[in-house]
């Protein structure tokens, strides 16, 4: 993307830095704040951080990305613009691998006259298990200068306990995906209870993320979590404008979590036509499968609402999941469907578009086990389209929602534009087998 290289390589321009808060649970009052990088494009406009961190990272920008944070950060808390209490940063797998890390960051800290208590890090499990040794060794540093070490997404990866007691960590972060099935699902309400009686018994505070409903809030008080974070509290801001949060002037009480105010969507028509093809344009310039995928989930998502959705290929030994939002079990990526059957198997082999309004209507032929074994749980509506190399359909990219009829024909066109670019990225990139490019 190159306008964000152009900012990193020069003035900045488009990048910038909202705060999420984070909530003492027990007090309402806010306790910090995580930071969160956010860039705008000079034409296609917001561009999520899903969609340009991977591609920093891709070309070697992650470092420069995190000095930029971290300097926001800390010119925001000397200038008084963010109450008492830490402020968090994410630091990426790249930053963790760099032996001088650990150094500007204590530098930045030391010049601008901040305690460490501060700023703290977050990681994530995959961030460290890239360079293990080197992530223990920067995070040690780090907490020897007080800078507090949050473990991120907790929960998602395979070896969280075992990162738990080798990592020097003072919090635990519980991923979203746990939070939102907590008060309708007793696995997710049972795992987020394990969770903060095994992180107060060794140590650790225990922070919530994606807290979007008075229930989910009362649930976590019930179950004696420390804080948290999520739309609830307000939407991610620069200082000042943060919703549900006093201003620093004032006492920081809460009287009770405010609740989300929703953002209009765009209007479908008001959307530049040029911007479509800036879009085929930049799918297209994609490094691999799952960025291509990325930037079109980013820009569909101010037009429709959906749920989730996927790119699926075919190969050797079957249909496989090649990329999906929100990012995929380990074991729904070793998932194998055979050639031919299911709905991704119908629309590969005939190679035409499948709508699916709504998934529990007998005429709509899917079986109890696939709604029950659903990724998205509660799909109603389904929208494949299939992916063309050459003359060869060679997969399909695909939205759901649990609205019913929730893509219309535009959104339907839309999608159907995307999947020329992305198959020209799976071509490119080698990331479909040879028999079935042959």
């Amino acid at each position: 993307m190159a306008g964000l290289e152009q900012a990193l390589a020069g003035d900045l321009d488009g990048l910038d830095v909202h705060y999420m808060p984070t909530i003492d649970i027990a007090s309402r009052k806010c306790s910090g704040f995580e930071a969160l990088v956010r860039f705008t494009h000079p034409q296609l406009g917001p561009i999520s951080p899903a969609v340009f961190v991977p591609i920093a990272e891709e070309r070697g920008l992650a470092c420069i990305l995190g000095d930029f944070v971290r300097g926001r950060v800390v010119d925001d808390v000397e200038g008084g613009l963010l109450a008492n209490g830490r402020v968090a940063v994410n630091v990426s797998a790249l930053e963790l691998a760099d032996p001088q890390f650990a150094d500007r960051f204590l530098d930045l800290l030391e010049q601008a006259r901040l305690p460490g208590s501060r700023i703290g890090v977050e990681v994530t499990e995959t961030a460290v298990a890239a360079h293990f040794a080197e992530a223990v060794e920067a995070l040690r540093r780090l907490r020897a200068a007080g800078v507090s070490v949050a473990l991120d997404d907790f929960g998602t990866g395979h070896a969280s306990l075992d990162y738990l007691a080798r990592l020097p960590c003072d919090t635990i972060k519980i991923d979203q995906s746990f939070v939102a099935g907590l008060c309708v699902d007793d696995g997710c309400a049972a795992i987020v209870a394990g969770v903060i009686e095994m992180a107060h018994a060794t140590g650790h505070q225990v922070i919530a993320e994606g807290v979007e409903t008075d229930a989910q809030f009362n649930a976590l008080a019930a179950l004696g979590c420390d804080e948290a974070q999520g739309y609830l509290f307000g939407q991610p801001a620069r200082p000042g404008l943060i919703q549900g949060v006093c201003s620093p002037s004032s006492s920081q009480q809460m009287a009770a979590p405010p609740r989300l105010v929703s953002e209009p969507k765009i209007s479908r028509q008001a959307l530049p036509a040029q911007i479509l093809v800036d879009l085929a344009r930049d799918v297209g310039d994609a490094q691999n499968i799952a960025t291509a995928f990325a930037i079109v989930i980013t820009a569909l998502r101010p037009l429709v609402d959906f749920t989730g959705g996927s790119v699926q290929v075919l190969g050797t030994d079957g249909i496989r999941l090649a990329a999906a939002h929100p990012p995929a079990t380990e074991e729904a990526l070793a998932a194998r469907i055979p050639a031919g059957q299911g709905v991704a198997g119908s629309v590969i082999a005939s190679g035409q578009l499948r709508y699916l309004p709504d998934i529990t209507v007998p005429a709509a032929a899917v079986s109890a086990d696939r709604r029950t074994r659903s990724t998205t749980r509660h799909t109603r509506s389904y929208l494949a389209v299939p992916i063309f190399v050459g003359t060869h359909c060679v997969g399909l990219v695909q939205l759901d929602s649990v609205e019913a009829e929730a893509f219309g024909p535009d959104i339907q066109m839309l999608l159907a534009g995307c999947a020329i670019p992305l198959g020209q990225v799976l071509a490119r990139h080698a990331e479909v087998a040879g028999d079935v490019m042959s």
